[in-house]
């Protein structure tokens, strides 16, 4: 599938939305007919220098969108109020947005305030599995409740990126060749490398001596699909959010998946069910996790080779027969 055919559903030309960070592929063009307030941490100037120092054709470059406002989407609301614009919108879009966010459940509350009553958020957001997140925990819904009452402590974004730097993973062929995130097809685990953790350690104390701490505009979550649709389970169970995972998909080559959330009303959802639906959920995390691992492949691949000699074997037994 197209990694931009789940968020473009239902987005009817002439509709009003606000794409975060479209940079050369916005999901929803002005172009094409969407009334769009663009937002990015960059003016329209600074990405198309960026572009061209990419070395991007000057169609790219005069493809990128026109920026509406310039500034911090983890503060969506604020941002978009304090620049006077007072509509509801039909849909919010983003691209690896979510996963740099310091604070999740308040980007998701901002979006409920911003949205019309069934609006929708459609993000894309990166596969731990396939890229430099690999070795880092999947996240919980205790690691966001905790940002959530901890993202304006003066460290954390010193330990974010200690946290980002420490199980770092890059693929690295046996050319040397590197690759910070790869197709499900090239995963191969004996190539995934770190790094030695004395110098991240190292710079993290340096970074915890500066008062404020650096910003970090790094990857702060990782998410498998199943690790991702538990964490929305939850926060809705437990009153965090009002959204409803409609749709997740895994874009081709699996290096990220697409997803979307409709506002809705709250849940009511007795124990057990909660329970079932929570133990499904993990299952699935650790069937995500382990289908990557080296042992997983090597079995796969013995099953295929067996596979293989039985037909031969039946092919032969046939041919005796007759």
């Amino acid at each position: 599938m197209n990694r931009l055919d789940t968020l473009r559903k239902s987005m009817l030309p002439g509709s009003r939305g606000i794409e975060i960070g479209p940079w050369r592929n916005p999901v929803a063009s002005k172009k094409d007919g969407f009334q769009t307030l663009v937002i990015d941490i960059l003016t329209t100037e600074v990405l198309r220098e960026q572009a061209r120092a990419s070395n991007d054709s000057e169609a790219q470059v005069a493809g990128i969108e026109e920026v509406d406002i310039v500034g911090d989407a983890s503060r969506l609301y604020e941002l978009v109020r304090g620049k006077g614009c007072m509509d509801r919108f039909d849909w919010i879009v983003s691209s690896h947005n979510f996963e740099h966010l310091p604070d999740p459940i308040r980007f998701l509350s901002d979006c409920e305030n911003l949205l019309k009553p069934g609006g929708f958020v459609g993000m894309i957001i990166p596969d731990k599995r396939y890229c430099f997140d690999r070795f880092r925990c999947t996240t919980n819904i205790a690691d966001l409740v905790r940002a959530h009452h901890d993202s304006e402590s003066t460290t954390a974004a010193a330990f974010a990126m200690f946290a980002l730097h420490a199980l770092k993973t890059t693929l690295v062929f046996p050319d040397g060749a590197e690759s910070r995130s790869w197709r499900q097809d090239i995963n191969v685990p004996e190539y995934l490398e770190t790094k030695d953790i004395r110098p991240i350690y190292e710079k993290l104390k340096t970074w915890l001596a500066k008062n404020p701490a650096p910003k970090f505009i790094g990857h702060r979550w990782q998410f498998s699909p199943a690790a991702f649709e538990l964490a929305m389970f939850d926060l809705r169970a437990t009153g965090l959010t009002n959204f409803v995972l409609e749709e997740i998909v895994s874009a081709q080559g699996c290096q990220e998946f697409a997803v979307r959330l409709r506002l809705g009303a709250g849940i009511e959802i007795n124990p057990k069910e909660c329970a079932k639906r929570r133990s499904e959920l993990c299952r699935r995390i650790e069937d995500e996790a382990a289908a990557v691992t080296g042992h997983c492949l090597r079995l796969e691949n013995e099953l295929a080779i067996a596979r293989a000699e039985l037909a031969e074997t039946k092919a032969l037994l046939a041919r005796l027969d007759g």
